[in-house]
């Protein structure tokens, strides 16, 4: 087989495989890696997948921050980290991210959405609870406890 006919099979081959998803540049890649191809190609391959519209960083994203909204909510850090380990190329989930809600209004947003109604700040077990939460979703203990005292 040619270089040429070697190249066409593995971008049609990859092609069946993304079917109708969203899959990332980096998902994409590691399939190509755990095919058996040397990275080189696995990099021109992908690249020729994104040129040709068959591979979108940007949709892949947006696939991945869907599922992370109301009580899921998470800070822009955690989101980038979320995408990157998705796969998502960094300058892409840079940009994403850049283009977020502030942490403050994502962390009123998760509050909004987890915070029962009646949430008494002045009671520790459900301040410390509320804390927790925001800890986990990656927002700054800081930043947490001006948003609850806000409430």
């Amino acid at each position: 087989m040619t270089d040429d006919t070697l190249y066409s099979a593995i971008i049609s081959e990859t092609i069946s495989h993304i079917g109708i998803s969203n899959p990332s540049s980096g998902k994409i890649y590691k399939y190509l890696i755990n095919k058996g191809y040397d990275s080189g190609l696995a990099s021109d391959v992908v690249s020729e997948l994104v040129s040709r519209g068959y591979i979108d960083d940007r949709k892949a994203s947006r696939s991945v921050l869907l599922l992370r909204t109301g009580k899921k909510r998470e800070s822009r850090l955690l989101s980038l980290q979320r995408l990157i380990n998705a796969g998502i190329s960094e300058a892409v989930a840079e940009s994403v991210v850049s283009d977020m809600p502030s942490d403050e209004e994502l962390i009123a947003e998760l509050y909004d959405a987890s915070l029962p109604y009646g949430f008494d700040i002045n009671d520790e077990s459900m301040r410390n609870c509320a804390l927790k939460l925001a800890k986990q979703r990656g927002f700054t203990f800081e930043l947490a406890q001006k948003e609850l005292k806000n409430r």
